[in-house]
């Protein structure tokens, strides 16, 4: 519901306890009764307007009194006294001077809805007529009241109907464009932060070390990025010989540039290359009379990568990659005069990560 329904429901739904129980909310003057003075003066018209004050009051609503109003000015002379009497609704009760009818109408100071009703005299006595046509403005003015305001609770209460558009329908995609596509498509350029777990191996002789992955990305366009990687803090795959044994621990730090084909939710390739620092430390333990040495090398790493990536949900996307890493120099552990392992030509570097778009 809208700002500005708020306070006309709520002038409403206290205009429904006023409807109801008069007298203990009547000082707070939701409903207004005008009563316009006769033009004539007449005897009947001049009673049927009395008992009509007379009973309303009694009833506990708030009546004023006010001149004659034309029929074409009645509508508005009742907006008037509502607007400055700060009222929800305003009745006006206009007695008819030969005939002693009396013409009602209702207004809605929020909605400026109106509606008119006609209390005719009786013709079967004509002495009690004013007295009858009083009581029956009465009773029918708290009818018409009540259905007055459940009807402007119903309208307060409904969606408002959404306009019509004013622009033309947008043409419909082709059809090697779908509706998904366009909705997932993203403004440029944009930041995410992507978080996995990686796998590096290589053919060596040093074993494949499970370590988290940490990226920044930054989409230049929809289907470049440039992206700066973290990994390492792993497994430390270990090394055995008679001689001795050994640990590898392998972290690397990488910038590269990624390119995606397609949109959407399906599976969509992605190709890239980076650069990036290796970094190898390796902890060594002798067996007598061998000691062990600790060394680490820390070397330059270009790579290639493909892979496959997805969007699950708005501005989450799953990427599964797989990169070829090329150390240079490449690193060598050896075992006494032996070597044991190389590292880096090439390694192989697979990474399944959960990317989130600010």
């Amino acid at each position: 519901m809208s700002a500005r329904r708020r306070p006309y429901v709520a002038a409403v739904a206290f205009v429904v306890v006023a409807v109801v129980f008069p007298r203990r909310v009547a000082s707070a003057d939701p409903v207004l009764v005008l009563i316009a003075e006769p033009t004539g003066g007449t005897p009947v018209s001049t009673e049927v307007a009395n008992r009509v004050r007379g009973e309303l009051i009694a009833d506990g609503f708030h009546v004023e009194l006010g001149p004659s109003v034309p029929d074409a000015d009645r509508t508005g002379a009742l907006r008037r006294a509502g607007r400055a009497g700060g009222a929800a609704i305003v009745a006006g009760l206009f007695v008819d001077d030969n005939t002693g009818r009396i013409d009602m109408y209702l207004l809605n100071t929020f909605s400026d809805g109106v509606v008119a009703r006609r209390v005719e005299a009786p013709t079967r006595s004509p002495d009690e007529g004013p007295q009858v046509v009083a009581r029956h403005a009465v009773t029918l003015l708290r009818a018409t009241l009540l259905d007055f305001v459940v009807e402007g609770l119903r309208s307060a209460f409904a969606a408002p109907p959404k306009p019509p558009s004013r622009l033309s329908s947008p043409a419909a995609p082709p059809p090697s464009q779908s509706r998904d596509d366009a909705s997932e498509r993203r403004p440029s350029p944009r930041l995410a932060v992507e978080g996995g777990l990686g796998v590096m191996g290589g053919f060596g002789g040093v074993g494949p070390a499970v370590m988290p992955v940490l990226r920044f990305r930054l989409a230049a366009t929809e289907n470049l990025q440039v992206r700066l990687m973290g990994a390492g803090l792993g497994a430390a795959p270990s090394l055995q010989a008679q001689t001795g044994s050994a640990t590898v621990q392998q972290d690397l730090v990488q910038l590269d540039a990624i390119v995606s084909a397609g949109r959407g939710r399906w599976p969509r390739p992605l190709a890239g290359v980076g650069v990036g620092a290796y970094y190898a430390g390796v902890t060594g333990s002798g067996t007598l009379p061998y000691q062990g040495h600790d060394d680490s090398a820390l070397t330059l790493a270009v790579a290639g990568a493909v892979g496959l990536g997805a969007t699950i949900a708005r501005d989450v996307d799953l990427s599964l990659e797989l990169q070829a890493l090329v150390a240079e120099p490449g690193v060598v552990v050896r075992f006494a005069d032996a070597t044991a392992a190389r590292l880096g030509r090439p390694l192989l570097f697979a990474t399944f990560t959960v990317t989130g778009w600010m």
